[in-house]
């Protein structure tokens, strides 16, 4: 991009809704054929339960977690945004982008050891972008781990008779004044439910990216 000062600029964005959707790929493609993509790949169990809460959170989902799995697997689940398994499945979404791009567009990094700050991935997304002196950029990307959540089990009961948009709306207005929990650990029985669909391709998803993920198997 030339700036108005005569520099040379980038312009970005950051979604996790690119992946998702199979027609994105081939319209960025077509849009931005140079276009340059990083994809930040989180423990696929811990971002399914994350996304959960975000809808939690939003006033979208009322089940509890071992419902909502168990419901996509059984093909109860129709909407996308609660679709939490599907939305984890890094190998069939990388496979999707691979059609319409060369290896070379693409740098895949490691959530965890972005968050810690480190240097060696810092710099290697600013070289990927094209920022080749990086000695002098100074990095602190703030992560919380906590997701701050209403219990389904409460809240969404009593709303539940309320109309879905003004749910939606007293969730996320409540949301700003309460003080929430954490959300509680993910049940014994959902992380064996979750290994068994996830884990078969923890080994192709690393020989695609070229990453170690040795820590996803520490469930």
């Amino acid at each position: 991009l030339d700036c108005s000062n005569g520099e040379k600029g980038l312009v970005g964005e950051d979604t996790p809704a690119y992946s998702i959707d199979s027609r994105v790929a081939g319209r960025i493609a077509r849009m931005c054929p140079k276009v340059k993509l990083i994809w930040i790949l989180r423990d696929p169990i811990s971002r399914s339960y994350s996304n959960y809460y975000h809808a939690v959170r939003a006033g979208l989902e009322s089940r509890t977690f071992l419902k909502a799995v168990s419901d996509e697997v059984n093909g109860a689940t129709s909407k996308n945004c609660l679709r939490y398994i599907y939305r984890s499945n890094y190998l069939l979404q990388i496979e999707k982008y691979f059609e319409c791009f060369s290896r070379d567009a693409l740098l895949f990094v490691d959530f965890n050891k972005l968050i810690a700050n480190d240097k060696s991935t810092l710099n290697s997304v600013l070289t990927h972008i094209g920022l080749n002196d990086t000695q002098n950029v100074e990095w602190n990307l703030p992560h919380s781990h906590k997701t701050e959540v209403f219990p389904p089990s409460v809240l969404n009961f009593y709303l539940k008779p309320i109309p879905r948009k003004i749910r939606v709306k007293i969730l996320r207005e409540a949301s700003l004044l309460l003080s929430l929990t954490t959300p509680p650990k993910i049940s014994k029985d959902v992380v064996i439910l979750l290994k068994s669909i996830f884990y078969k391709d923890i080994k192709d998803i690393e020989d695609i990216t070229g990453l170690n993920f040795e820590c996803w198997r520490e469930w």
